[in-house]
């Protein structure tokens, strides 16, 4: 006997409700009902309110009481069926299909139809829609016509019909049990699908028809509003809606409907309106209309509306997951974050499916919120319904997370727990060194990737392969040669990595400075990928150019920088490939091709930071030609650029330096001077400053103002953050004009000396920059009538640089010669033994630098001896 049949008999009321139920459960009454009996009124009492979870808990509870007591296995049955019912009600799939388990094996003689209608449940509750369909049209066909269960099967075949987007067929279903349900409840929800399913399928003119004619189909106006604001959205689209939307709206407000709240960033409360699932699907349409059209803040008022309508847990999380998005997407990532942020327990709810909270966790990573994101990231990885690409972009992005909070063995720990659940725990690997090498930590990616092959046989060629290409990223010379030695000695069977060999081995070559190798495996690679059209040929060609510009083979050079240019703009060195145009050009004297290189980079690759300087040059050579219009107008083109804001004051300086050269070479030397002191006055400091102190000394210097010169070559000497060429160019020339001055006093040249010994002694200086200063250190010497330490300085001098080394250095070899001259010179003006020992090693010197004869050499010599001798 059931409990309310035992109450009747105490209390003969119409009608025992759940609520004064429950009060007779938890009251002086209780002494009535037995253990089993509590469960079961609790269950009955929560399902009856809708809240299933909480039915199921207490039918759990009340089925276990049953088996232990051996209870009457109608009984059992009839537990089974109340448990099955809550969790299907409260979309319990997973814990629904383990009961199911249960119960068809203790009662295996089980109505098979009912059986059945529970399997498909479960099955559209899980999205098995391709399980679920043949299995309704199995149900439908073993049901006759008047059979009860008929309309809840048909209803539940539309419904998977529905959900797999067959919307036609779907609206055939509905009509067929809208007319066997007639006015019942069942079938003016029928109808309404119908209608919906027609309008999705696009069989407009059917559902207005069919709305027409059934009007008010629930009974009421808001029902036909709403589905006629669906068909207008469906078939004219949003901005057509809108109108009709707006004015729903008001009308809704004003009525039974409260307004949705007005600011985003409120807590969301659970809604007060009655659920309208009609409502919810209608605002919810219009509301991702809304945002598709990237009117984001009438989507976030339509899914209020929605989130109000909501009919259980589920819904709500889906339209709230859809008001941050909108949030996010409207500009306002903060207010997107601090919204899911104050939601986020929400979404660790079982019902929020894991596309939603991957959604919310992207928000919170992406505004900062780190910890709250790796906590939704977590609940998708033990979440049993999640799919397994859903899983691995959350390992991923969960991993990603945990390597920037500094937990890496945690998060190699969480990613392995989720591929070994999955039997998978190899493709987990290769996603830690995958992640591992986008944040940068190379060195970590390869010694995941070198280690698996042991583990594990069979990915041994992948394994190596990306280990290999990482460490070809890395630059690391030694992995990438042992990665690549293993790989090659391994079976290979993938035609991608076949192909990709040559390319491989190429780099590897590169990176040994074995140029020649790396170069016949490049081309033999640029000739395969023609054919396979590889991912890699844009680089391969790439690192031939380089190769080609690296042994200074200009003319096969250029044909490759032209071919990446031109097949392949996108490529990110394609603009570095111009760059090289441009100056190759001008070394082959093919200057129309270097300006039209140039220009192209300006037209293709504004943004580029190769431009300025591209630009420059270019500058420079119309300045050289005398085409000094043009070379202004490279320069107004240049400061035009929007990048200019950025590039900062150096950049300015080198423009007015360039302009200073133009005013310069057309005789306007005041104003030039003007141009320098600007771009001096606006670096303050640096090599564009020092490179403008040197303009300025040498045009002072022409002009006769040496005091000035002498300044403005000093200040440049001593420029804070230098240039290490301009710092020894400016020394040297100070120096030359101090050494000019020789006449005046000797100051002069003491000063041209320290300036000139500065110079010699800094092995950092270019070989020419010392050997000129050597040399010249020498004369300061002999005007200042040292001698001696003249002759140490020239002799030293033919000691640092060997005359081999002279034969493709012309600069060198002129200081080196004069140095030598010098010598033979003192010896002739002072005939002593030094000096002779001396001169004999110089005249050896220029004829071992094949400058002069070996019988000039003697010949000289004898005429050296001849002199006078003063021991």
């Amino acid at each position: 006997m059931y409990i309310q049949d035992i109450l009747r008999k105490f209390f003969p009321f119409q009608k025992i409700t759940s609520v004064f139920l429950f009060v007779l459960l938890s009251g002086a009454f209780s002494f009535v009902l037995s253990g089993e009996e509590e469960d079961l009124a609790a269950g009955d009492s929560a399902f009856a309110a809708k809240d299933y979870a909480v039915a199921a808990s207490f039918y759990t509870r009340h089925l276990k009481k049953l088996k232990s007591l051996s209870a009457d296995p109608a009984k059992i049955r009839e537990g089974y069926e109340r448990l099955m019912d809550s969790l299907l009600s409260g979309f319990l799939a997973s814990d629904a299909e383990k009961v199911l388990a249960e119960y068809k094996k203790q009662f295996p003689d089980a109505n098979k139809i009912s059986v059945d209608m529970w399997q498909g449940e479960i099955y559209l509750q899980k999205g098995a829609l391709t399980k679920a369909l043949p299995l309704y049209e199995k149900i439908l066909s073993s049901l006759h016509g008047r059979d009860p269960r008929r309309l809840r099967a048909l209803s539940a075949y539309g419904r998977s019909l529905e959900l797999s987007r067959r919307y036609l067929d779907a609206s055939k279903a509905y009509g067929m049990l809208r007319e066997q349900a007639g006015d019942s409840p069942m079938g003016k929800e029928a109808a309404v699908r119908q209608i919906l399913t027609g309008i999705q399928g696009k069989n407009f003119a059917e559902a207005e028809k069919l709305l027409a004619e059934i009007n008010t189909v629930s009974g009421k106006d808001e029902t036909e509003k709403l589905l006629h604001l669906y068909l207008i959205l469906q078939r004219d689209g949003i901005k057509k809606g809108r109108e009709v939307w707006e004015k729903f709206m008001q009308g809704y407000h004003h009525g039974k409907g409260s307004p949705a709240e007005k600011s985003p960033d409120t807590a969301f409360p659970l809604p007060v309106n009655k659920k309208d699932p009609l409502l919810y699907l209608v605002a919810g349409a219009y509301g991702d209309a809304f945002h598709s059209s990237r009117d984001y803040p009438a989507a976030i008022s339509a899914y209020r509306t929605a989130y109000q309508a909501a009919e259980n847990n589920k819904q709500l999380f889906r339209i709230l997951t859809r008001i941050i998005r909108s949030v996010s997407a409207g500009g306002d990532g903060e207010k997107a974050a601090a919204l899911a942020e104050k939601q986020v327990n929400f979404f660790h709810h079982p019902l929020v499916d894991a596309a939603a909270k991957m959604r919310i966790a992207g928000i919170l990573a992406k505004n900062g919120r780190t910890a709250n994101a790796i906590k939704l990231y977590e609940s998708i990885l033990h979440d049993l319904n999640a799919t397994d690409e859903q899983l691995k972009t959350s390992s991923r992005n969960y991993f990603l997370l945990m390597i920037r909070e500094k937990k890496i063995s945690d998060g190699i720990a969480g990613v392995r727990a989720v591929f070994k659940k999955k039997s998978k725990v190899a493709e987990g690997e290769f996603l830690i060194a995958a992640v591992l090498a986008e944040e940068n930590l190379l060195e970590e990616s390869i010694a995941v990737y070198e280690v698996l092959p042991s583990r594990y046989p069979e990915t041994a060629q992948e394994a190596y392969y990306k280990g290999a290409r990482i460490a070809l990223t890395a630059k690391k010379k030694e992995s990438l040669t042992r990665l690549y030695g293993k790989l090659i000695a391994s079976p290979l069977s993938s035609p991608e990595i076949l192909n990709e060999l040559p390319f491989l081995a190429g780099s590897k070559y590169m990176l040994e400075e074995n140029h020649t190798a790396a170069e016949m495996a490049f081309e033999k690679y640029v000739k395969s990928a023609e054919k396979e059209k590889l991912n890699d040929l844009p680089q391969a060609i790439h690192f031939l150019a380089i190769l080609s510009i690296g042994k200074k083979d200009y003319r096969k050079a250029v044909p490759l920088l032209q071919r990446l240019v031109q097949s392949f703009p996108e490529f990110h060195s394609s603009p570095l490939a111009l760059y090289w145009l441009v100056h190759i050009s001008f070394i082959l004297g093919e200057e129309a091709e270097a300006e039209k290189a140039a220009w192209l980079l300006a037209g293709k690759y504004p943004s580029s930071p190769l431009l300025p300087q591209t630009m420059l040059h270019l500058c420079r050579y119309y300045t050289d030609k005398g085409a000094y219009d043009k070379a202004s107008s490279v320069l107004e083109k240049l400061s035009g650029m929007p990048e200019m804001k950025q590039a900062g004051k150096a950049l300015e300086g080198k423009i007015l330096c360039e302009k200073g050269d133009i005013a310069g070479k057309q005789g306007k030397k005041e104003e030039a001077l003007a141009f320098y002191r600007q771009a001096a006055a606006k670096t303050a400091s640096g090599p564009v400053y020092q490179a403008a102190e040197c303009k300025m000394a040498k045009l002072l210097y022409e002009m006769g103002k040496t005091d000035e010169a002498i300044e403005e070559y000093a200040k440049a000497s001593v420029a804070a953050g230098s240039d290490p060429l301009l710092t020894f160019a400016a020394q040297g020339a100070l120096g030359n004009i101090l050494l000019a001055r020789r006449s005046q006093d000797q100051e002069s040249l003491k000063q041209a000396l320290a300036c000139f010994l500065t110079i010699a002694g800094e092995n950092t200086a270019p070989a020419e920059f010392r050997a000129e200063s050597t040399y010249k250190a020498g004369r300061c010497h002999e005007l200042l009538g040292e001698k001696l330490e003249a002759e140490k300085l020239y002799k030293q001098l033919l000691y640092m640089f060997p005359a081999k080394s002279l034969a493709n250095n012309p600069a060198l070899s002129v200081w080196c010669v004069k140095a030598a001259e010098c010598l033979i010179d003192s010896a002739a003006k002072t005939p002593v033994l030094s000096a002779f020992e001396n001169a004999r090693r110089a005249l050896h010197y220029l004829y071992d630098a094949s400058l002069i004869s070996r019988q000039d050499a003697e010949n000289r010599f004898e005429t050296l001896k001849k002199m006078k001798f003063n021991p």
